[in-house]
């Protein structure tokens, strides 16, 4: 059996299409479910052993992968989350405040950990906590990105609508 050959830009994709399935915070599986595609082909694709069908492109796109991100490696000014069906553009930060907002008082350090998780989610921006391990403000921080994974949840399974 000969190796397939990897072109650099194939593996690019590869590395792209691992990366937003990472994002989501899906398993090859669930990753597979959610595109009809066997677990097995979504090994294949994010190795670069074969090249991503255009209907698998376009499911990507149904579950909130930015594909424009998988083909060329720019990202879209904002991913667009689709919450229960209604294509809604929102951002990070207005998220937190409709999250927070009903009677949900949280330090600037807990929103900050929320936004930053829901930005890592949304738009692949990197997490990086701003406070000193053993502190309070760390404590917070890392109790909004639970809150934000949660959130996080609750959007991809369409249990989450904004008002």
């Amino acid at each position: 059996m000969s190796t397939p050959d990897r072109s650099p830009k194939l593996l690019e994709i590869a590395g792209r299409i691992a990366e937003e399935r990472n994002r989501l915070g899906m398993s090859q599986n669930e990753f597979g479910r959610a595109t009809q595609t066997h677990r097995n082909t979504i090994r294949h694709y994010e190795t670069g052993e074969r090249k991503p069908a255009p209907l698998f492109l376009a499911e990507l796109q149904n579950i909130g992968v930015d594909v424009s991100y998988v083909l060329t490696g720019a990202r879209k000014a904002s991913v667009r989350a689709d919450l229960s069906g209604n294509s809604i553009e929102l951002s990070p930060e207005a998220i937190a405040d409709k999250v927070l907002a009903i009677g949900d008082k949280r330090s600037a350090e807990y929103r900050l950990g929320l936004v930053d998780v829901l930005a890592f989610r949304l738009e692949g921006k990197r997490i990086q906590c701003p406070y000193k391990a053993g502190t309070p403000e760390f404590d917070a921080y890392f109790a909004g990105n639970d809150r934000g994974h949660f959130q996080w949840r609750l959007m991809v399974e369409g249990e989450w609508k904004p008002n």
